[in-house]
This record gives structure tokens, C-alpha cells and sequence, in this order.
């Protein structure tokens, strides 16, 4: 299956149909000759990971000085003069640095928050969400995700949305009684049911987006950290 990536509200990450405010694209393919795809995940070892007991090909830096950006921190809103605007939400974004990287549920959660985590307080599109979540993802998928970004950069709603002063607020629930495959010594999925509202410091709040996103990572062997190496939208 292709890589997909989830975006919120700007974002457009390789996924199967339209994020919060822009398109989704798809960037997984299923091998040919695969039987047909159950579930989110189809069948057998996920697309783009090794097939069981098969040692992962990307590089595990998790994280990598050389690949990943550095988070953007979150500041306090403005005043516009007059009445004091209410205070905005203080989204509750994984730090890098305190997350278990030897725990896939852990990583694949953070990566889903934070990349739909945008902010147009201190983000100049939706695209730097995604590459701030870049510092969980295998260096084929992360490259993949910086071909989209021209795409994500012209969101129309992201002027819309930088005048009321939003920050994405999201919510994760995890999924996996949704069905998936089970996690193996290299290879790891779980989803989760994703809740995105854009909020401004204004009293501004748009409608919120609600999506199941299915997550695949892999790792080199047992004790590397784990990469996520694929996001699809059900």
C-alpha cells in the first residue's frame, strides 16, 4: 500500500482522502500479485515493511539530528486591543525528547498528534506540523511527506484561519479494536481515532474533523527505536 500521511486541518499527508482543510494523498501501493486488501492493513506484512522475521532496511535514528526538524515552540496568544480575547487552548503536544521510543504505541501516537498539531501563531502552513511529527518517521517516509509540502503550503482556509489566531487541538483515542495486524519483533500497527478542532484566540471554532488513522512502523531489530514508516486514513 502506498505511505500515507494524515494532515489536520492544512495538512496532506499522504493519505486516503481529504484532511482538515486539504487533500490527502495517497503514498501506498499493495505488490502486485498481494491477495486483496481486509482492513485497513490488508493482508500479510504491511506495504513497505519487511515480511515477518525480516530485519528492517531503513535506518533507525529515532531521533536524527540530520533529518528531523526542530519542534516549534507554542507562544502565548496576542492582544488585539480592547477586550482581552479569551486565552487560547494549550494543546497537549508530545515532546520528542520524553517519548518512549522503544514503545509503538507511544511513537505512533505522538507522530499522529503532533503532525496534526499545526499552529498559525508560530507556523507559516500546516506543512511545518508535519515536519515537526518528522522526527518519528523513517527517512524514506519523512522525504516522502517534503514532496507534498508545496501542496500543503497553499491551503486556502490557513489565511481564514491565522486571522482568528488558531491552534489545532487534538484528541486521540487508540483503535485498535478496529482490527490490525499483530506486532512483531520489527514490525508494529496501531490506530487511532482522531479528533482535530481548529480553535482561536478570539472565540473562533471551526467544525471539528474526525478520522480513524492507521498507523505502521518498523524498526532494524529488537531494542532499536521504532519508526513509523506509514499513516493511512480508514
Amino acid at each position: 500500500m502506498a505511505v500515507v500521511l494524515a494532515c489536520t486541518a492544512a495538512l496532506a499527508v499522504a493519505c486516503s482522502g481529504p484532511l482538515p482543510g486539504t487533500e490527502r494523498a495517497a503514498s501506498t501501493t499493495a505488490s502486485s500479485g498481494a491477495p486483496e486488501p481486509v482492513g485497513p492493513y490488508g493482508t500479510g506484512a504491511a506495504p513497505g515493511l519487511p515480511t515477518p522475521g525480516v530485519t528492517a532496511t531503513d535506518p533507525s535514528v529515532w531521533p536524527s539530528t540530520e533529518t528531523t526538524p526542530t519542534y516549534t515552540e507554542m507562544h502565548d496568544d496576542h492582544d488585539h486591543g480592547g477586550e482581552t480575547p479569551a486565552p487560547l487552548p494549550t494543546p497537549s503536544v508530545p515532546v520528542a525528547t520524553q517519548v518512549d521510543g522503544n514503545d509503538p504505541l507511544a511513537v505512533s501516537k505522538a507522530a499522529v498528534i503532533t503532525m496534526l498539531s499545526s499552529d498559525t501563531t508560530t507556523d507559516t502552513s500546516a506543512a511545518d506540523a508535519i515536519l515537526r511529527a518528522g522526527v518519528y518517521f523513517t527517512p524514506k517516509f519523512l522525504s516522502d511527506q517534503r514532496g507534498i509540502m508545496p501542496g500543503v503550503r497553499e491551503d486556502p482556509r490557513w489565511r481564514q484561519w491565522k486571522e482568528h489566531q488558531v491552534r489545532m487541538v487534538v484528541e486521540a483515542e487508540l483503535a485498535d479494536d478496529m482490527g490490525k495486524p499483530p506486532n512483531t519483533a520489527v514490525e508494529a500497527y496501531h490506530a487511532w481515532s482522531v479528533t482535530t478542532q481548529p480553535v482561536g484566540s478570539d472565540g473562533y471554532k471551526g467544525v471539528p474533523d474526525e478520522d480513524v488513522l492507521f498507523v505502521t512502523m518498523t524498526r532494524e531489530m529488537s531494542g532499536k527505536p521504532w519508526l513509523v514508516s506509514a499513516i493511512e486514513y480508514g
